[in-house]
Order: C-alpha cells, then structure tokens, then sequence
C-alpha cells in the first residue's frame, strides 16, 4: 500500500494561486488508483491551473513527475461551460493510438478509471519545459522551430492510414463545434468563407489543439512532446500547422523581423504540403484573434493590454482580404504597425 505524502506547502500555495479550487475526489482517486497503490511513497501532490477542462495535478515519485487529469462535469475555470466527463475516453483513446505510433512524442498513459473520469500521464517535460513558457521568455530560435515543424510533419504523416473518427457518436459534431468556437465568435466573413473551404477539405486525425501550453520542449529543443489530446478528431492537417503557427506569431508579432524568421523556419522543418496559403494565413490569423479576443482565457502572449485593440483591428481587416498574394513581411508590418 502506497503511503501518501504530500508537499502541504506547495499544495496550499498553488491552491491560493488557483482560479478554481481543486477536485474535491483528487486524494480519494489517488488512494484507489492501481499504479499509485504499487508507489512505496508519493512526494509531492501540487495543483496546477494549466487545464481547461480538467483538473490537472503534478505527481513526484522519488525523482519522477508523473500528471493526474480528471474530468467534471463542468470547466474548472468556467464552471458556467458544462462538459461531459465521460469524455476523458477520447483523450484516452488519442494517447495510446499516437503513443504507440510515435512514443517519444508523447506521453504515456500510466493509468485510466472510466468510471472516475482520470488519468494519470508520464511527464512530457522530462528535461526541459513548456512550448509555451520558451516564447514568453523570447528564447525561441529557427532551429527549435525547424524541428517542432518537422515533427508535426512526422505526426501528420504517421497517422494518415488511422481513418476512423476518435468518437463513438463520430467526430462530425465535434469538429463543426471547434471550428466555430475558435473561428466564429464573431462574425468575419474572410474566416467564415475559410471554414467552409476547411469542411470540404479531405480529413483525417488531427492533433485538433496544438497550442504551446500541450507542447513540452525537451533536449534543448530537439525533442518536442504532445500532450493534452481531448481535441483530437478527424479533421484538416492544416488547421494544426495553421493553428500552432499563429501561436508562435502571437508570442512575436510585435517583433517582425524575428517573427518572419520562425515562420520561415517552422515552414522549412514542416517542408513540402498542399496546403492553400490564404487559408493557412487566415487559420494562424484567426488563432491570433482568438487568444486575444476569445472567451477562453489566454492571458501570456507578450502583447500589452493597450494594444490588443489596435492588432484586432488591423486583423479583422487582412482577414477579409485574399491573402494568398500577400507575402508574410507585408502582413507582419501591417499587424505590428
């Protein structure tokens, strides 16, 4: 029987940092759970406010992390957004098709409980720290970005032959209701008329929330790890390339000269695709428009308050126009402006 120690400490002054409190279940699952049960001692239990959707928690075993998810019945952090936590099948179900296919790019699945709505996960920042964290500090370079492209390419192609939807009720539902949730909050009828080029598009298993905070960078950024893959659904490989590029714009926009440089080398570690340049262009733009202006909160993305406005608005205008010859510098320029 495991002897559960935790860092009181730590678990009391995350709590006050949380904007939700913590699982109510959290101490009762891990007593449960079959993998923690062969643990001789547990460390450190510390709630983190990284999840959306599910309340996360960061296990240390000896010199080891290891993450526990559960879901509710409702967003944590918008306990007004009610969620289906019987859910926690389909990330399940993403973790062991892609960790199979690609184990070093993912985390592994320790331990899953249907019926308790969790998780628990191995580190995917064994050695190193978020995507997310890296672009806050600036330190990102063309070569991190040639190989986090590159290995969303590996992915991409490693599942082109998996053709079934994720869902049991099929995946329909659920790609229609991101793409508006992320493009169609407000109306722009530059993003309308792409998302409905994205819906005639041909599918297959997408990553459907490649966003920095899922990515653990490792190796001094030769080695990246997905993870949180609850999105995860047969949709257009274009989205994800066009999605996590907006993010890196995001986190550099304001810098365009270093913006242009890590598009151009995410584009080259991506290579060669078919993907329609107005639509790329108009995804990692409205990407953008979402973190800024969505209601899911996004608050780190380097951009000061007072000029969130300014760069929506100049957004909103590119949007509406064909973007296809409209070179990145050009739009950069205009954005930052």
């Amino acid at each position: 029987m495991s002897k559960l120690v935790l860092n009181t400490m730590s678990l009391e002054s995350n709590s006050a940092k949380l904007s939700f409190l913590p699982h109510p279940d959290a101490l009762s699952v891990l007593k449960q759970d079959p993998f923690i049960n062969t643990l001789s001692e547990i460390k450190e239990l510390v709630p983190l406010s990284d999840g959306v959707a599910h309340y996360v928690y960061r296990l240390k075993v000896d010199d080891k992390f290891f993450f526990l998810k559960i879901r509710g019945s409702h967003f944590p952090k918008l306990p007004d957004i009610s969620i289906n936590p019987d859910d926690i099948k389909n990330e399940y179900k993403a973790l062991t098709i892609y960790g199979s296919l690609l184990p070093d790019n993912f985390p592994q699945v320790i331990s899953f409980n249907s019926k308790g709505h969790y998780l628990i996960i191995s580190d995917a920042t064994f050695n190193g720290e978020l995507f997310q964290e890296t672009l806050l500090r600036g330190d990102v370079t063309r070569e991190m970005v040639f190989n986090l492209g590159k290995t969303l390419k590996k992915i991409h192609a490693s599942i082109t032959e998996y053709t079934e939807d994720l869902r049991d009720e099929g995946d329909g539902a659920h790609y229609d209701n991101k793409l508006l949730h992320r493009f169609g909050f407000a109306k722009n009828n530059g993003l309308e008329e792409m998302v409905e080029k994205l819906k005639r598009g041909k599918k297959q298993l997408i990553l459907g929330d490649p966003a920095p905070k899922n990515i653990g960078v490792n190796n001094n950024g030769s080695l990246f790890v997905f993870f949180d893959l609850e999105d995860v659904h047969q949709g257009n490989p274009v989205f994800d390339y066009g999605y996590l590029l907006g993010h890196i714009i995001l986190h550099s926009c304001l810098t365009p000269e270093k913006a242009l440089d890590l598009i151009d080398g995410y584009a080259d570690g991506y290579g060669e695709s078919s993907y329609d340049e107005d639509t790329v262009k108009k995804i990692a733009l409205g990407t953008i428009r979402y973190r800024l202006a969505g209601k899911i909160p996004y608050p780190d993305h380097n951009i000061p308050s007072d000029l969130r406005s300014p760069i929506l608005n100049r957004i909103e205008s590119a949007l509406q126009a064909d973007l296809k010859g409209i070179d990145w510098s050009t739009l950069l320029n205009y954005i930052a402006a």
